[in-house]
């Protein structure tokens, strides 16, 4: 699949969540914000943490969840998200 192709594909689906299920959408939205902004090198400089990795990102969030956080209170409140990843990896805070 090309990347067009793909870009397309994206668009469609979100086209069809958009209409039948908006808060997939929403939620979707708010775990590509998260993980953009806990990645975002200015943002990481003030936690001082280091680059945070998918697989650490994805299990903090599922806990998060499993505590009944939604994506979307999440995206409101990172602090939240990081207190959780500092939590599953103390070693991610600079020194």
């Amino acid at each position: 699949m090309t990347y067009e192709q793909a870009s397309l594909f994206i668009d469609d689906y979100s086209a069809k969540l958009s209409e039948e299920d908006e808060t997939k959408l929403d939620e979707w939205e708010a775990y590509e914000n998260i993980y953009d902004e806990i990645n975002d090198p200015d943002f990481r400089e003030d936690y001082e943490l280091k680059k945070i990795s998918l697989s650490l990102y994805r299990t903090a969030i599922d806990q998060l969840k499993k505590e009944g956080k939604s994506l979307t209170e999440l995206n409101d409140n990172i602090d939240m998200v990081v207190d959780k990843i500092i939590e599953l990896k103390q070693d991610i805070q600079k020194n």
